[in-house]
């Protein structure tokens, strides 16, 4: 199995938080049911504060997160 580098690795985690979250808002879009709109929202909500834990630890890792999605130096 071939090496994977840490940017890369970090980019596919990044994509799969933003896929995830895509599919829940759009399947809070389509439906109705109350029952699976709380879940749906509960499952969002969560997510996005798995997001924001992650993005913290990589900021205080790396350094802020560059627009153009490359980690600035850390600061030490």
């Amino acid at each position: 199995m071939p090496m994977v580098s840490e940017a890369d690795l970090d980019q596919r985690i990044e994509q799969a938080f933003r896929d995830v979250l895509r599919k829940a808002i759009a399947w809070r879009m389509i439906t109705d049911d109350p029952d699976q709109v709380a879940v749906v929202d509960y499952a969002a909500r969560e997510l996005h504060a798995a997001v924001v834990e992650y993005e913290a630890a990589m900021n205080a890792w790396t350094g802020p997160i560059d627009p153009d999605g490359s980690a600035s130096p850390a600061v030490g």
